[in-house]
Parts: structure tokens; C-alpha cells; sequence
């Protein structure tokens, strides 16, 4: 019964992954097999559009399927590696000799006096005991693929993967590519319609992909309103939980916006590895990107004039 109808989170998402890929192989079959239909020879432009646009999406397919979403690494983990006093950049920010990034100095901080006497544990840091990290800001672990993702966005059925910092590019592709390939489709068919008859077997498949097609498209709008205003689906779903998001007035206001929709569509599309453990990481972070080669200059000349006039 476990193998045939499935339980639990992974084999139930392993039944959706298999419908949607045995939909999407009969659609590419029947767009291909257009090409070889005597009904349709004279559409030679059309067939190689469908085919190119076919090909691409199953390769944004593949990718989404295959590709690491990004997990949280292992040089996070305190219990693996040695003390950050060992380690000379980190000498001078040690929690009781361990990485302040660190499971162990996270561990640290929730059992000392100070955190038992806070009436909140807003400002502990958040860890993961399953995989013994303390997780950078955006990361959630993921239940289905048992580890710590950047950027957590949501796990996704249809393409049996987490989607997250590394992937979201390509499964935000592919939610943009298939519904034009589905338009493609759809116009070969009319062709073929106005031709020759169409089965009522091959009709329930025209609604079924139909049913896919507004589905994935208002999915494909979801998160481009997402990657324009830089959020995730996690985060959009969870705001109001995460501290982070709140400035120092308690408003909701996005560390992580570039300041511009080009810049946050940028910024999703070809993320940083950089992990932040606190706002102010971020804010610091964005205002060393924000300078202009003026600002350093100027800075650089009061640096100058101290050392000058202090002895």
C-alpha cells in the first residue's frame, strides 16, 4: 500500500511529481508528433518553434529537479570543526572559543544567565537542531529534504525539489516558459482541429492542460511580484513572524530590497552566497554596496587627517 497510494510527505509528493511529469511528457509527445503528421506538413516554422521551446523547457525542467536549492554548509556546524580561537580572523569574536555563527556558540548564548532572565527570545539566535546549525536569516529547514535551505521559497511538488537560493532562478523560468509553450501548443492544435477531428479523450487532455496552464500562470505572476519586491514565499506567508523584518519603530520594513524592482529581480535571479545572521549584518552589507568610489574617497581623506592630527 506504501508504494501504490502513498504516505507521508515525501511519497505524496513523489505522486504529484509523477502526474506532472507523465502530463507534461504526453503534451511534448503530441507537439512532436505534429511534426511527423501529414495533416500538418506545410506548418515547417511552427514545428521547429514548438520544438525549441519544448527542448528549453524540459531542460528548465531538469534543472529544477536536479539542481541543489543551496543548503545551509556544514561550516556552520560548531560540533564539526575546531574552536574559532584556532582560527585567526576570529580570535578577537570568539563565544567561549567557538564561531559565533556557530550551533555551539548559539548553544552558549541560550544557556547563559542573561538569556534565562529575558522574558522573550527574540534576540537568540535561531538554530536548528536537526541539522545542528544556527540558521542564517531566510533559511528554514525543509521537512521533506531533511536539511536547511538559504533562502527557503517552499517545497515544490510538481518538480519533487526544494526551491530555494540556487534553483529559484530556474523554476521561476520555467513558470514563465511554460506558459508560452503551452500558447504554442494550444495553436497547433487549432491548426490540427480545423483539419482533422479531435477524440474526446484528446479533449479532456486539451482541459486538463488548460486547468494547468491558468494554474501555473497565476503562480508565474505570484512570484514575479515576489522577486520584485525581493521576498519569498516563506517569508510572504510568515512577515509578521520574523523579526527581522520590523526596523528599530517596529514598522514592516524589507532589509533585503535593493531599491529598485531591476535590482531585486537581479538579486533573485543571480543571488549572493553571503549569509546573514542579523539585520543590522544586512543593512551594514548594504550600505558597503551602496558607496560610491566618492564617499570612499572622502573617507578616505578624514582617515588621513586623524592620523595626522592625533598622535
Amino acid at each position: 500500500g506504501y508504494l501504490f497510494i502513498g504516505c507521508g510527505d515525501a511519497e505524496v509528493s513523489r505522486w504529484i511529481w509523477r502526474l506532472s511529469f507523465m502530463s507534461n511528457f504526453i503534451a511534448t509527445y503530441i507537439t512532436i508528433g505534429y511534426t511527423s503528421s501529414a495533416i500538418l506538413a506545410d506548418y515547417t516554422t511552427l514545428h521547429m518553434t514548438n520544438t525549441v521551446f519544448q527542448f528549453i523547457w524540459w531542460i528548465l525542467f531538469m534543472l529544477c529537479l536536479f539542481k541543489s536549492p543551496g543548503f545551509v554548509p556544514d561550516e556552520t556546524v560548531g560540533i564539526n570543526r575546531p574552536p574559532a580561537s584556532t582560527k585567526p580572523p576570529y580570535e578577537k569574536n570568539t563565544i567561549q572559543g567557538y564561531h559565533p555563527h556557530s550551533y555551539d556558540a548559539a548553544l552558549v548564548l541560550m544557556g547563559s544567565d542573561v538569556a534565562l532572565e529575558e522574558a522573550t527570545a527574540v534576540h537568540l539566535p535561531p538554530v536548528c537542531h536537526t541539522c545542528r546549525v544556527q540558521k542564517p536569516l531566510r533559511s528554514k529547514h525543509c521537512k521533506v529534504m531533511r536539511k536547511c535551505v538559504c533562502k527557503f521559497d517552499h517545497f515544490c511538488p510538481f518538480i519533487y525539489n526544494t526551491v530555494g537560493r540556487d534553483n529559484y532562478k530556474y523554476f521561476v523560468s520555467i513558470l514563465v516558459w511554460h506558459p508560452i509553450s503551452y500558447l504554442l501548443f494550444l495553436y497547433s492544435t487549432v491548426c490540427y482541429w480545423f483539419r482533422a477531428p479531435l477524440t474526446w479523450l484528446f479533449i479532456l487532455f486539451l482541459l486538463y492542460s488548460f486547468a494547468m496552464f491558468v494554474g501555473i500562470g497565476g503562480l508565474c505572476m505570484y512570484h514575479l511580484k515576489l522577486i520584485m519586491t525581493n521576498m519569498t514565499t516563506n517569508e510572504q506567508v510568515n512577515l509578521f513572524r520574523y523579526t527581522h523584518f520590523k526596523n528599530e519603530f517596529g514598522m514592516i520594513d524589507n532589509p533585503f530590497c535593493k531599491g529598485s524592482r531591476l535590482g531585486n529581480f537581479l538579486d533573485g535571479m543571480f543571488p549572493s552566497d553571503k549569509l546573514f545572521y542579523t539585520r543590522e549584518e544586512v543593512k551594514r552589507d548594504a550600505l558597503r554596496e551602496g558607496r560610491s568610489e566618492k564617499e570612499e574617497d572622502v573617507e578616505g581623506y578624514f582617515e588621513e587627517a586623524k592620523s595626522k592630527l592625533l598622535p
